[in-house]
């Protein structure tokens, strides 16, 4: 009788998971799940009014690896999610997005190196993406921040070593008698 299939080759990637949640996620239930987030990560730039270069204009930032884009604006000094094209687009992985988050590097190395990218109105991205270097953040402010910082130390360092489950039955075609 062949095993069963491991529990894990049957899990979705997370780029595939991430993409039909994004894709069937309404706009209204991203809006309580990251707005509060991103305003928390960044309340006191908010408040000081450092982020007004985003007043009526948008800003996406886009996850290649994952399939994931936001679209974010500022609207009563509180960063906005809206469904609509970004003017300018900051693009890179997850892994490029988490380096940032955790402080290893900085905005421009990550840029020059081409692991962050800007796209369409340089101007809004270069400014977004200065004003990211310039200012003190960090993601481990929000819950969703931490989470996320211990879902991706714990793949860094357990999942990436597993070995895929590999299954002694007969591979014929046939299941064994």
């Amino acid at each position: 009788m062949p095993l069963p299939l491991s529990p894990l080759k049957r899990l979705p990637t997370p780029r595939a998971l991430s993409h039909q949640i994004n894709r069937h996620m309404p706009l209204m239930l991203k809006r309580k799940l990251l707005e509060p987030q991103f305003n928390l990560i960044f309340s006191e730039y908010l408040e000081a009014g450092d982020f007004e270069l985003l007043e009526g204009r948008y800003i996406s930032l886009k996850l290649r690896d994952i399939e994931l884009e936001l679209t974010f604006t500022l609207v009563n000094n509180q960063l906005r999610l809206v469904d609509q094209p970004g003017e300018a687009t900051i693009l890179g992985d997850m892994a490029a997005f988490m380096t940032l988050a955790r402080k290893e590097e900085d905005a421009d190395g990550l840029f020059f190196q081409r692991r962050i990218q800007v796209e369409g109105d340089t101007e809004l991205g270069l400014g977004v993406k200065n004003l990211l270097d310039s200012i003190e953040w960090s993601v481990d402010k929000s819950p969703v921040g931490k989470l996320l910082l211990r879902v991706e130390h714990l793949y860094r360092t357990r999942l990436a070593t597993l070995k895929p489950f590999r299954s002694t039955a007969s591979h014929s075609g046939r299941a064994a008698a």
